[in-house]
Formats: C-alpha cells, structure tokens, sequence
C-alpha cells in the first residue's frame, strides 16, 4: 500500500509491542522526503511468535491558513480606512502676528467640505472657506485652531500670536550717514519699514523731533506730527548747507493692532 505523492502528505508505519507503538512517519514535502518517529497508542495484527503487523495510514497535510482581505463592508475594513484629517499651513509667516491678515492654507484627507467647521479660540479669528483663509490675532500668546468635523472636535492646532517686529525708521533709503544739499532738501518726510519680512500691513509714523545745527553752530527746532514734514519742519529742511548737521529723534510710529506708540530709531545726516 502507498500514499499519493502529493507535497505534504505522509506515509505512516508502526510497530509495536502492546498498546504502544512505534510510528514511522515519512512526510513528503516541496523539498523532499522527510522522517519522523513518535511513539503512538495504536492496535495492530498478532501473528504467531509476539510479532505485530500494523497497516500504512495515508495523513492528508493540514490545510494551509488563508488569509482574508477584508470587504468593504466587513468590520476589519473600517479599521484599514484612513481617519481624515485637516492640516494648516500659514502661507508667509511660522507666526500669526496682530492686526495684519495671515493667510492660511487648509489641506484636507477623507473630509468632503460640508462635513466640517473651522473655529478658533479668543485670541484668534479666522474669515474664510475650507480651503483658504486669513487669520488675525487678537492678542499675544499661544491659540488655537479647532476643526469640528460634523459637530464633533475632530483635532486642535496650536499657533503663537505675536506683535509685529519694530520697524526702523528710513528718511530716503538711509538711517545715517551724508546727503547732499539739494538730494537733501528734495525729501518729503520720513518712514517706518519692516524689512526682509513679507508682513501685509504698514506701520505709521506718528511724529518726531527734529534738530539742525548749522556749521556756524546756529540751531534750528521743530516737533512735527506724522511723517511728512509740516510747513516748520519743511522750512528747515530747505535751509540744509554743506557741513549742517540734521538728527530726527524722538521718533514714534503706530503698527496694525498697537494700542501705544513705539519709539523707533534715531537718525542723523551730515549734509555735504
């Protein structure tokens, strides 16, 4: 007797003295025959003289394992599912700063847009559809951004809230140094600049000192508002001779979102 030769079946022989027996087991693999012994209950023939004849079994190998791709509807596929989500990106800044629009860009996975909302904590505020918008900040400090997907918090993300920077102070391109008379005297005021910073929003100049001092030691004053020369400042501005010495001090200005004025930098020219 003798088993099919199919890869993973095994031809099975015994002998035995009792009620125990010794099992031959000759398993035949995709790699080739393989033999085991076990000792194994089992009943067989006696013969004449104590001798035990015992029969060839034929074991079909165990079935192999499948594994089960999950239906769409089926429990197991839920959880392969994505959870969607929403991620903020600010378009200029790392920071959203008071006063000024920052615009945001909203990305989105496994949300169709009437599935949620965008609110924000007190310091924040947020104007916008689902995928672009601005935010402005109310005041300094870490915020947040709440995504409600269908009423519920789906998640929170957390911005800081800052000032704007100080700007310096310009009249022209300059902070210091020399002017000629005439480029001098073309001048129509001074300026506050927030530079190497892409910041949607200007800030103002609220007034300044200014002083001259004339070669022959003479001084002119004037105390102007804003940041165009008025009708004194103008007049001393136009009297600029070579070896005159200009300093604007005192000088305030007035950024998106301020409550008090800032004092910017001084400046000072020596007229050639």
């Amino acid at each position: 007797m003798s088993c099919p030769a199919k890869a993973g079946a095994t031809r099975v022989a015994s002998a035995s003295a009792g009620q125990l027996a010794l099992k031959f087991v000759l398993h035949a693999t995709s790699k080739g025959p393989r033999l085991s012994l076990s000792l194994t209950p089992m009943k067989c023939l006696l013969l004449y003289f104590g001798i035990a004849v015992c029969l060839f079994a034929c074991q079909e190998p165990p079935a192999e394992k499948q594994l089960v791709t999950p239906t769409p509807n089926s429990p197991s596929a839920d959880i392969l599912q994505e959870k969607p989500f929403v991620s903020f990106s600010l378009d200029k800044q790392n920071i959203v700063y008071i006063g000024v629009d920052n615009p945001v860009t909203i990305h989105t996975n496994g949300l169709k847009d009437k599935d949620f909302t965008i609110s924000t904590s007190a310091g924040l505020s947020y104007r916008g559809g689902r995928r672009y918008g601005i935010l402005r900040g109310l005041k300094q400090g870490a915020e947040k951004i709440i995504v409600l997907h269908k009423g519920e918090v789906l998640d929170e993300y957390v911005v800081r809230v800052m000032w704007m920077p100080d700007p310096k102070a310009y009249l022209g391109n300059a902070t210091s140094g020399g002017f000629e008379a005439e480029e001098f005297r073309a001048q129509r005021g001074i300026h506050a600049l927030i530079r190497y910073m892409d910041i949607q929003g200007t800030c103002q100049i609220v007034g300044f000192k200014l002083l001259r001092v004339s070669k022959d030691n003479d001084r002119d004053r004037s105390i102007n508002k804003g940041g165009s020369f008025d009708g004194p400042t103008k007049a001393i501005i136009q009297r600029a001779e070579a070896g005159d010495v200009y300093q604007f001090t005192r000088v305030l200005a007035k950024c998106p979102g301020d409550e008090v004025n800032r004092e910017l930098n001084p400046l000072a020219f020596e007229i050639r």
